[in-house]
């Protein structure tokens, strides 16, 4: 049962090692994707080097409890951004939608 812990927790401290690293390695990209996802400001520099010292804490299953639970909270900030902008979009898009449908019943009606 522990291996399988332990495998868990090195999948996704891996998951976290790889994503931190490729934020640091690419920041101008980095920052173009958290403005895109619309990303707290103050989350961004911050974030790379989060994930890495979460995903090396995983990997090595050292503060176990706390990384995990530093782990979630930083996939909570993102994901939250990313599904407010999502849903932001949607919302846009319903928007245009209906107006696109207004102008049309109202030329078939004139």
């Amino acid at each position: 049962m522990a291996t399988i812990g332990w495998l868990c927790g090195a999948v996704v401290g891996i998951a976290f090692l790889i994503s931190g690293g490729a934020k640091v390695t690419d920041r101008a990209a980095w920052r173009r994707q958290a403005a895109a996802m619309r990303a707290p400001t103050w989350a961004v520099p911050a974030l790379p080097w989060v994930e890495l010292v979460v995903g090396a804490a995983l990997v090595t299953r050292l503060a176990v409890p706390w990384a995990a639970i530093a782990g979630a909270i930083s996939f909570l900030i993102l994901s939250s951004s990313f599904f407010h902008q999502s849903s932001s979009s949607l919302r846009r898009s319903a928007i245009v939608r209906a107006r696109s449908l207004e102008a049309a019943s109202a030329r078939m009606s004139s």
